[in-house]
């Protein structure tokens, strides 16, 4: 049995978007209800963690370490089955297969343990049972494990790719487009078209022919409104001081033309990302009133920063130091400055 099936064992699903954009699933032909396309959904994601965790391993989990020459010791790149087989791999093309069939007995026990850990239960027995095979001496072990690991590796990473949704990012051209600083209507001045079309709101003039030629994707940076408190410069303030992470600045067309040009660009195959700026907010931002727990706190600065940041944990009454710049080193404190 395979750890993971192939594409043309799974049903064929495809997606349907009617009128009005009411989400349905359609396997081998059969329509079925919300709450099955939301189980679907689970089901699927729950095995694609499976199989990261098979791939990246546990978090709890460490990496093998593998006997060296002399005593040594060489860790594996990660806890799971991509680190095993990359830094066996680069074992046995140093120092040969002999130092590792040495080893066998461990490679079992730890291969089978992360296959348990991602619930692959029957390819973990599959292990055990060949760790006992009597009529198989330990060279001959060795390359079938060898073999049957380097297979769930490539099946592992194959089905990933087939169902990776950001290959898009990774492989496409992505233009990138600082609101404040995107002067359209000079662009399209320099182009010989008609500046005086341009409103102001990228949102409401952006069109295909303002774009540097064809791109994948584009990313937006500064799109929401800025915080008025303590603004600084003279041009209205930090795109970086975030005053709402769910609104888009009028001065940009707003969120209802935000999402027409989205949808519109989507429409002609390219993508939008929009930067969460969670550690850029405005001192007036929404979130601040909200959920003040999340911020934190500090006094007035001083002139003298020595000491600033000291504070005594309350359960335990132990003092603590935390200042940029600094380090511990052998129970002492010592400044950069």
């Amino acid at each position: 049995m395979k750890v993971l099936p192939n594409s043309e064992e799974l049903p064929k699903r495809e997606v349907v978007i009617d009128e009005i954009e009411r989400l349905q699933l359609v396997v081998d032909g059969a329509e079925v209800s919300k709450q099955n396309v939301n189980e679907l959904k689970l089901e699927k994601r729950l095995f694609l963690e499976r199989v990261k965790k098979l791939l990246s391993g546990p978090y709890y989990f460490e990496a093998f370490k593998f006997q060296g020459l002399e005593g040594s010791v060489i860790h594996a790149q990660n806890p799971g089955l991509e680190g095993f087989c990359y830094t066996l791999w680069e074992i046995e093309s140093f120092f040969g297969k002999e130092i590792l069939i040495s080893q066998l007995n461990y490679f079992f026990s730890y291969i089978s343990a992360l296959f348990h850990e991602a619930a692959f239960h029957d390819e973990a027995k599959a292990f055990e049972a060949l760790e006992w095979d009597p009529n198989l001496n330990a060279h001959q072990k060795y390359d079938i494990f060898k073999q049957k690991v380097e297979e769930k590796l490539f099946e592992a990473r194959a089905l990933l790719e087939e169902q990776d949704l950001s290959a898009w990012i990774r492989d496409g051209c992505v233009y990138q487009i600082f609101l404040r600083a995107f002067n359209l209507a000079e662009r399209r001045a320099i182009l010989g078209q008609d500046p005086e079309s341009v409103s102001g709101k990228i949102f409401c003039d952006l069109k295909n022919t303002d774009l540097p030629g064809p791109v994948e994707s584009i990313r937006w940076t500064g799109v929401y409104p800025i915080g008025f408190f303590n603004a600084k410069g003279n041009g209205g303030g930090s795109p970086f001081s975030v005053k709402s992470m769910t609104d888009i600045d009028a001065l940009h067309g707003g969120p209802v033309a935000c999402e027409k040009k989205v949808k519109e660009l989507k429409s002609q195959g390219i993508n939008s990302i929009f930067e969460l700026l969670l550690n850029h907010t405005a001192v007036d931002c929404d979130l601040v009133e909200e959920y003040p727990d999340i911020y934190i706190h500090v006094r007035e600065q001083p002139w003298d920063m020595r000491g600033y940041y000291d504070f005594t944990q309350a359960k335990t009454g132990e003092r603590y130091w935390i200042r940029r710049g600094g380090y511990s080193y052998d129970g002492e404190r010592y400044y950069w400055d």
